[in-house]
């Protein structure tokens, strides 16, 4: 059973004119204090967890901050000094040109751009593929296909983690119990494909192969169902939800509030 987690190597994209920059280059991976900071102007690239929730601390203490990405542009109120602005085109000695052409200066450029799945303690008998993010061959983001003795917990992203990771578990303990029957090599091959496949046509690159997003849950409840073990609480799913929507429109304060699960299907906002 593979527990490393995914959060400790970085990813480092390949930027045009990296090697002419002169100021800082630092990945999210290694952030500990705002104050480190403080007075400069910062680029982060990224607005995933990390860009969002380190573009919040640092505020207090940056001259300004770019928050630069090629996504929909947040929703919510953000601090005075944060601008969004487009994806990196090419680093200059002291900037950037950014891909609708425009320029700016900055002191710092924090990367905020995820990280790499590896697993370096296993063989190359194992025969694990992380090619473009993507870990393979492996049937339902879990078991190895071919030796479906070695299974990865915690490879998902964009979920609520600890409970998936249970059931995952649960999962995983069902079948070398053989109280259920995996399917053949072949056929659990062909599952990860087909869903490879899915997502490629609904417009995911590759690397998102084990991003899950509001697909999580039905996730959940096939591993709870297959397995033949309790589910997640609804509340889980609908607390999940909730704190969401509250982080999309006040990303500022969606931290502040506390709530409690009550029983299996409800939970309450503390006051």
């Amino acid at each position: 059973m593979v527990c490393n987690g995914h959060y400790s190597v970085p990813l480092v994209p390949e930027l045009e004119g990296m090697e002419n920059f002169q100021g800082t280059v630092i990945h999210s991976h290694n952030y500990r204090d705002p104050v480190d900071f403080q007075d400069k102007t910062v680029l982060l690239l990224g607005r995933g967890a990390s860009g969002q929730d380190i573009c919040i601390n640092m505020a207090l203490h940056t001259k300004q901050i770019f928050l630069s990405h090629n996504k929909t542009p947040l929703k919510s109120r953000l601090p005075e000094n944060v601008s969004q602005v487009t994806g990196i085109a090419k680093l200059t000695p002291d900037g950037a040109v950014l891909n609708d052409g425009s320029y700016i200066n900055f002191d710092v450029l924090m990367l905020c751009t995820g990280y790499k799945y590896t697993f370096p303690f296993l063989s190359e008998e194992c025969e694990v593929s992380t090619t473009n993010e993507r870990v393979s061959p492996l049937y339902k983001h879990l078991i190895h296909t071919k030796y479906p003795s070695l299974c990865f917990v915690g490879l998902c992203k964009t979920i609520c983690p600890f409970p998936q990771f249970h059931s995952q578990v649960l999962f995983y303990v069902k079948t070398l119990k053989e109280d259920i029957t995996l399917p053949s090599q072949e056929e659990m091959k062909r599952d990860g494909d087909d869903n490879l496949q899915w997502r490629l046509e609904s417009g995911m690159p590759e690397r998102h192969a084990h991003v899950m997003g509001p697909l999580q849950w039905n996730y959940n409840h096939w591993l709870a169902n297959t397995g033949n073990f309790t589910k997640i609480p609804n509340n889980v799913e609908r607390l999940y939800d909730a704190v969401h929507e509250v982080r999309v429109t006040d990303l500022m304060h969606y931290k502040d509030v506390n709530y409690e699960l009550i029983g299996d299907d409800s939970f309450k906002v503390l006051e």
